[in-house]
């Protein structure tokens, strides 16, 4: 894994203007011919979206670094089973909510078991400069509560409020039925007391 700062400085390192023209199909195609650049190229193109659905979903900077890194550890030793390279943004954001999901359900089992804290909600990352502090509250408060969800109720929730994701875009992140999908975030309101979309 990448050091914190290297991590950083790799997905926030400008690409030159040659990357840009390439499609992700292209860079796949090239990267499993051997083509480190092209790897590297799709890295730097989607670790900052996915860093910040991870993020989203777990409330934690450390942690959502870790994921994200994991995450395309994974997709790029399968990147051989991708059907269809020009999905691999969305095939990668599966891959990182599953790893989000693996995440959650070894943190709960840590905290059952007594061997865990919880970790704090990295506001800043979350929010921004300049947030007001109400909803910075909020927001912890969130988190807090989403703590002791289920954990798959917890990644829609997330996913749908918090990532802005349609259920489509939901069903196809999780690998989840339309229905599954539409029952865990019905259950998420209710926990919620909320009857909104």
């Amino acid at each position: 894994m990448l050091a914190p700062r290297a991590y950083m400085r790799v997905m926030t390192r400008p690409s030159s203007a040659g990357d840009l023209s390439a499609s992700d199909a292209d860079l796949v195609r090239a990267s499993l011919e051997g083509d480190r650049r092209a790897t590297e190229v799709l890295f730097r193109r989607h670790a900052g979206a996915a860093h910040r659905l991870a993020l989203r979903v777990i409330g934690n900077h450390e942690d959502a670094r870790d994921v994200v890194q994991d995450s395309f550890v994974v997709a790029f030793t399968k990147l051989a089973t991708l059907r269809k390279p020009a999905t691999f943004r969305s095939w990668v954001f599966g891959i990182v909510v599953r790893t989000c999901r693996h995440v959650l359900r070894r943190r709960a089992l840590r905290q059952r078991l007594g061997l865990l804290r919880g970790k704090p909600v990295d506001l800043d990352a979350l929010m921004g400069d300049g947030a007001p502090a109400d909803a910075c509250m909020e927001v912890q408060t969130l988190f807090v509560t989403l703590g002791g969800w289920p954990v798959d109720e917890r990644i829609a929730f997330c996913l749908q409020r918090i990532a802005g994701m349609s259920v489509e875009e939901i069903v196809d992140a999780t690998g989840a039925s339309r229905a599954t999908v539409n029952r865990r975030l019905k259950r998420a309101r209710a926990r919620l007391g909320d009857r909104r979309v």
